[in-house]
């Protein structure tokens, strides 16, 4: 009796340990569409090739998956887990088969391996023994050893198989061994902030108002709803407002930030940092942003010491007829188009914080005549903007080249001297776009990320390396 009670906690054990638990029903960067996974798994398995069966069967859509990522996605496509590819190759074929996907597909085929090699035994211990029998002249002990021979061999038999059968029947999972899985991040589920950097065709649907915390349950019943009332459509149809937040559709609790004002462009989607504009509203211009300085010593006693930038951040020059901050373009060969268009607006948007808020608007005819100029010099690589800060203890400020970065947030390129050769090597990605434009972009300025070089450090200068080197100055 204690045989079998400890025998029954055994295979409990073994199922508990081979079982997947479930979890809390939730949005998930864990959840793939069958095609996604298939593809994906492919391209993992590289440089070995994987069938498309292969590659299907680590698409999980039990029950549990179901719970967190839905039976389909918006576009009507099987949604799931996604195991990765582990493919392994051993030093030995086993049965002419040396790549198995993974350790527990490589003990099912030992497993099964094993049965026919006990089969095989058995025929052929029956076969002896059957010799064993004819020729046994009627001796009794050949006779029994022969018997003994053939029983042990159907026994054998019976044995390897029943108990395939019998651990099948109490839980599948102790011999199919669907191990403890760790399942595939879907890249899809990373998106961008803003929908807007999304591709047209991806779908989306409103979620409500930015600049508000979105609990998982909130994002799920919203999806769900949004499903069932064909609510998600591409982003060329939807629009993106600016204002609201959208859900990505397979991109699990991901969600991105909508931008768009009106058509024909000249207003930009603008989220301030003060409690009356944290939520994104449109304002005039084609791109707009607030200069702030993250240097805690920034003008302070220290910084003055030190030569930083002192407030306001942003100031005109002194040299007649130079504006505070404009708008340039730059070619493919490095040709400098400049004072495109001046400030429309530099202001304080917040004293005690030292803010600054500015605002540039640009016309379609003066974007075409940006880009029919450079067409004879490689093409347009993009706009940058021309920032005159102001410098601590000097007569004139100090002019530096602003580009843009993945988040919305200026990275400086350096002065003339410096940018003459950064330009050149910066990715154009980096660059403000036509379409930026167009639509509309928020641009942020951190003074203190700007470098100070001063205008009196020669072309060559270590400080310019040092800030520079990694856009390619030398």
């Amino acid at each position: 009796m204690k045989k079998r009670i400890l025998f029954l906690l055994i295979i409990i054990l073994i199922g508990n340990i081979f079982l997947t638990s479930n979890v809390h029903a939730q949005l998930d960067q864990r959840c793939w569409t069958k095609q996604e996974c298939i593809d994906a798994r492919k391209e993992s398995a590289k440089p070995f090739e994987m069938t498309e069966a292969e590659a299907a069967d680590g698409f999980y859509n039990e029950p549990d998956a179901v719970a967190i990522c839905g039976e389909k996605s918006a576009a009507g496509e099987e949604m799931g887990f996604c195991l990765p590819s582990y493919k392994t190759k051993t030093q030995i074929k086993f049965g002419g088969n040396d790549t198995f996907l993974h350790m527990g597909e490589f003990i099912q085929f030992m497993y099964r391996y094993g049965i026919w090699i006990v089969g095989l035994a058995a025929v052929f211990m029956i076969i002896v023994a059957g010799f064993q029998r004819l020729t046994s002249g009627g001796n009794p002990d050949s006779i029994q050893s022969s018997n003994k021979k053939i029983t042990g061999s159907i026994i054998g038999v019976t044995l390897a198989v029943t108990s395939y059968l019998i651990l099948n029947t109490i839980n599948p999972a102790l011999v199919n061994l669907r191990l403890p899985q760790i399942w595939m991040v879907n890249p899809q589920a990373l998106t961008p902030s803003f929908c807007s950097e999304l591709d047209d065709t991806q779908l989306v649907a409103p979620l409500g108002p930015s600049g508000q915390q979105y609990s998982n349950e909130q994002k799920e019943t919203a999806y769900k709803s949004s499903i069932a009332s064909s609510a998600f459509q591409p982003i060329s149809q939807a629009k993106p407002k600016c204002g609201t937040d959208f859900l990505v559709d397979g991109a699990g609790s991901a969600t991105c930030s909508g931008t768009f004002c009106k058509e024909g462009g000249g207003q930009v989607c603008f989220q301030g940092v003060n409690n009356n504009d944290k939520v994104p509203t449109c304002k005039k211009g084609n791109i707009a942003g607030l200069v702030y300085n993250s240097n805690i010593f920034a003008d302070t006693f220290i910084g003055a010491l030190n030569e930083d930038f002192e407030w306001p951040w942003v100031t005109d020059p002194i040299t007649p007829g130079q504006d505070a901050l404009d708008l340039e373009a730059t070619c493919m060969d490095g040709t400098l188009i400049e004072n495109i268009v001046s400030l429309e607006d530099l202001s304080t948007y917040d004293d005690i914080k030292k803010i600054q808020f500015y605002s540039l608007s640009i016309s379609e005819n003066e974007i075409s005549e940006t880009i029919d100029t450079c067409s004879s010099h490689g093409g347009l690589k993009g706009f940058m903007l021309d920032m005159s800060f102001n410098e601590d203890f000097a007569l004139d400020s100090e002019d530096h080249y602003i580009v843009n970065n993945s988040s919305r947030v200026g990275i400086d390129l350096g002065d003339l001297a410096a940018f003459k050769k950064t330009r050149l090597t910066t990715p154009k990605e980096m660059f403000i776009s036509p379409d930026d434009l167009r639509q509309g972009i928020q641009l942020d300025i951190n003074a203190g990320k700007v470098c100070d070089i001063d205008n009196a450090f020669e072309d060559g200068h270590p400080r310019r390396k040092q800030c520079y080197g990694k856009y390619g100055y030398e």
